[in-house]
């Protein structure tokens, strides 16, 4: 873990001093959802040589931050492709946090009606933020929201039902 937030730190605090975070950002978030596709099959491969992959990520990243690509090549060289998902997501936290992105789940029943997901959304108006679609048969009915897994809001029948659950046991005992 030490070794994550190592590079994680040192690519954050790059990216603080070229004043880019917010493109580090982006291009990480992008990086990060290529680690659990057919690019991470190629970036860890033992059956393709390293120089290869190298060649390889420097033309499909080209137009990338290039203090970026020399962190996939680092790692690379260092034979700690395994730690790059830990240090992409430890790094979009950080990130996420200092440029006061809002990180919101919204979970429902079923699929959430377009001018529903707008009412929502609308209540974060002038804030950044993130928002990710759940369906969760345990909801019932109404919607939970998570903002950066912390603060819950949760309008669905399943808490209210728990709620009289609550209630009639403190009445019984």
């Amino acid at each position: 873990m030490i070794e994550v937030q190592g590079y994680s730190n040192a690519i954050f605090d790059i990216a603080i001093q070229n004043n880019d975070l917010l493109n580090y950002y982006e291009q990480i978030k992008i990086l990060s959802s290529l680690m659990n596709k057919d690019f991470k099959k190629f970036y860890f491969s033992n059956f393709i040589d390293k120089q290869e992959k190298k060649k390889v990520i420097k033309e499909i990243f080209n137009d990338f931050n290039q203090n970026i690509v020399n962190l996939l090549l680092l790692l690379l060289d260092f034979n700690k492709q395994v730690i790059v998902g830990e240090v992409f997501n430890h790094f979009i936290i950080k990130a996420s946090e200092e440029l006061k992105i809002l990180k919101i789940k919204i979970y429902s029943s079923t699929p959430i009606p377009e001018n529903d997901l707008f009412k929502i959304l609308n209540f974060f108006e002038g804030k950044k933020y993130e928002y990710q679609l759940i369906v969760d048969k345990e909801i019932l009915a109404g919607y939970k929201i998570v903002i950066n897994d912390k603060r819950i809001i949760d309008t669905s029948l399943s808490k209210k039902l728990d709620d009289i659950k609550k209630e009639l046991k403190k009445e019984v005992f």
